[in-house]
């Protein structure tokens, strides 16, 4: 009988297209590296639906998906072009970026997120806590954020 081999811990990091999700992903590979943990990139999307008298979905929400999808995979080229041993996954899932990121993040060992620090006071009051903060709130693992690296 042979023993299963145990699945590697996982890191999930929340990648949008920022720069500090950039910064994110390059810090979650070197730190799996280190530890040889699965890297898992997560892009979050979503927009209005509209759905036709058959409820087929509109091309609206095949664009949105597309992009993020290009996003994604755009940001894990760069940031794994100097690693080609890199163990990571990704995943584009439809929903609020906290929701969706606390949800993979279940059972995982650590959650990275990047932070903007540009935000403005309006934009903060306006749109309530950052994804940041939000993940750092509810996660039940591990939360590292990751803030945009100054030039």
């Amino acid at each position: 009988m042979t023993t299963p081999i145990p699945a590697r811990p996982r890191i999930v990091v929340g990648v949008d297209g920022s720069d500090s999700s950039r910064d994110a992903l390059r810090w979650a590979l070197k730190y799996a590296h280190g530890y040889d943990f699965q890297v898992e990139a997560v892009t979050a999307w979503n927009c209005p639906v509209f759905f036709s008298a058959h409820a087929v979905p509109s091309a609206d929400e095949a664009i949105a998906r597309s992009n993020a999808e290009r996003l994604l995979a755009t940001a894990v080229a760069d940031a794994t072009r100097d690693d080609a041993s890199a163990h990571i996954s990704t995943r584009v899932i439809r929903g609020a970026p906290d929701e969706v990121l606390l949800a993979v993040a279940h059972g995982a060992s650590t959650l990275v997120v990047g932070h903007r620090s540009r935000k403005s006071l309006t934009h903060s009051i306006l749109s309530g806590p950052s994804v940041s903060r939000r993940c750092t709130r509810k996660a039940d693992c591990r939360v590292v954020v990751v803030r945009e690296s100054t030039p």
